[in-house]
């Protein structure tokens, strides 16, 4: 019973720290075609201790030239990265800070939907860490 309590309360240490996560990217961001960041889902793989989560990147490209969308997709994706890449989890679900940018968590595109109609840019990331620190 209390392996069940303490793996609950690591599933929710880990839904709180990612968005935690999403919410510094928020602030951070200086892409002025990101409107918003959404976290998707989180999952949490106690078998393998792999955390995964979805998040959602609203933008816009007004342009329709592919080379402007495509610059403005690798924009928006350094962004992201830059400041994902300072972060990673711990043992027992909680984000911490790595400033080194050698951290275990994994950031990478899933998909890119873009409308000419409205403008609008949808970009799918995926989020995984499966690897964690001894040292901590």
């Amino acid at each position: 019973m209390r392996r069940l309590i303490k793996e609950e309360n690591k599933k929710e240490r880990i839904a709180e720290s990612m968005q935690t996560l999403i919410h510094i990217v928020e602030v951070n961001k200086k892409s002025k075609f990101i409107e918003s960041v959404e976290l998707r889902y989180v999952n949490f793989y106690e078998k393998y201790n792999t955390i995964e989560a979805g998040i959602k990147v609203k933008g816009y490209c007004e342009d329709p030239d592919l080379s402007e969308l495509s610059r403005i997709l690798k924009e928006i994706d350094n962004d992201i990265y830059q400041v994902i890449r300072d972060y990673e989890f711990n043992k027992e679900g909680n984000i911490k800070r790595c400033p080194h940018g050698d951290t275990y968590l994994m950031f990478m595109a899933e998909s890119v939907n873009w409308s000419m109609s409205d403008n609008d840019i949808q970009m799918m990331f995926h989020i995984v860490q499966d690897d964690f620190r001894d040292d901590e």
